[in-house]
């Protein structure tokens, strides 16, 4: 699993020593892991500046005295853990690590339902939100480290936090462009747990049968369905970008968007006479999330009427498993497992592949 893999001349210029070797990465371009002696040092670079590094983890499980002066000091295993995102909790839960977890954020959205009852029955904390996280419980319950998003970096509830002791690991999956490599920052949380080879099996596992079902797409008859994405919010239509996660999806499992060409690795903001202009015929359309069924849809905006996808009834969003006050598995369970998402978009666009998959993340509009 260790190997001087494709990092290293990104390292050397930032670090003058070299690693005895680092964790090869397939997917994932947000972090590094380098193996020293007497200790693991992880970088996380920065999302939004090329080669920035965001910050600097030096792991280790019993000796620290080898250890730089700069960055983060984390002993390994974790005794104790919070987060600030519901993401995160089923890169937990697929190491079989939810009981580390003493708070979470927004925890009312959390779908997981044996972390929901760990929250009702008050053994772990609920940090309100992410923005404005409540630092006096968090200090109280105290947990070794807290695992935030890095558009946190500049939070001052954060750095206060980070102040009184707190490691803070910026998990920044969410700004990956590939699915797969989302998924690969199990690797990232693992090495905190030391759990590397089992993140190793577990991805590997994942990763093979995600190839093995885009291949399968590849081998569909046909032509291939055309797909919108996204709804109206407040004038503007959010589509993905032709080089966002999103998009590939749509590609991986054998439909045509109209930006499979474009190089916007976010959303691309359009007027709805454009998203009318392009999209009319669209056959089927994904994401419609703010409606239970296609009246309340056209309800929200009677012009719905004029694309295909409603007139035929091909209307559906990301509500295969929800809780009743709305917390919803598509924000967790479907970031570490994007081949179920990607068997979710096969049945959809070519049912006849998958005759005996159920939906899991989607669903459609009745």
């Amino acid at each position: 699993m260790n190997s001087c893999g494709h990092r290293g001349s990104r390292q050397s210029a930032h670090f003058g020593e070299k690693p005895d070797s680092i964790m090869s990465l397939h997917y994932a371009r947000g972090f590094e892991i380098g193996y020293f002696d007497g200790y693991t040092r992880v970088l996380v670079y920065n999302p939004w500046a090329e080669n920035e590094i965001m910050a600097r983890y030096y792991l280790y499980r019993e000796d620290s005295s080898l250890l730089p002066k700069d960055g983060y000091h984390v002993r390994i295993p974790l005794s104790s853990l919070a987060i600030a995102s519901c993401t995160h909790v089923a890169f937990l839960d697929l190491l079989d690590e939810l009981d580390l977890l003493r708070g979470v954020c927004n925890a009312s959205m959390v779908y997981n339902p044996v972390l929901r009852q760990s929250i009702n029955e008050g053994q772990v904390a609920d940090l309100g939100d992410a923005f404005r996280i409540k630092r006096e419980i968090l200090l109280q319950i105290r947990p070794q480290a807290l695992m935030a998003s890095g558009y946190n970096q500049y939070d001052e509830h954060l750095q206060a936090i980070s102040q009184a002791g707190v490691s803070i690991l910026y998990n920044n999956e969410w700004m990956e462009q590939n699915l797969l490599a989302r998924a690969e920052w199990l690797r990232f949380v693992a090495c905190f747990l030391d759990k590397d080879r089992l993140a190793d099996s577990l991805f590997r596992q994942t990763e093979a049968n995600y190839l093995r079902l885009k291949e399968l797409a590849s081998s569909a008859a046909g032509s291939a369905p055309v797909v919108m994405s996204g709804d109206n919010f407040r004038g503007s239509w959010y589509m993905p970008g032709g080089r966002s996660h999103q998009a590939q999806l749509f590609r991986d499992a054998g439909a045509s968007y109209f930006f499979e060409n474009d190089s916007t690795t976010g959303s691309i903001a359009l007027g709805f006479e454009q998203v009318v202009r392009d999209f009319n015929q669209a056959d089927i359309w994904i994401g419609a999330s703010n409606a239970t069924d296609l009246n309340a849809l056209l309800a929200m905006d009677e012009r719905y009427v004029w694309f295909k996808s409603v007139k035929n009834k091909q209307v559906y969003s990301y509500q295969g498993r929800m809780t009743a006050d709305g917390a919803n598995d598509y924000w967790e369970s479907a970031v570490v497992r994007p081949d179920s998402l990607l068997a979710d978009f096969i049945k959809l666009f070519h049912p006849e592949l998958l005759p005996g998959h159920e939906w899991i993340y989607i669903n459609q509009l009745p």
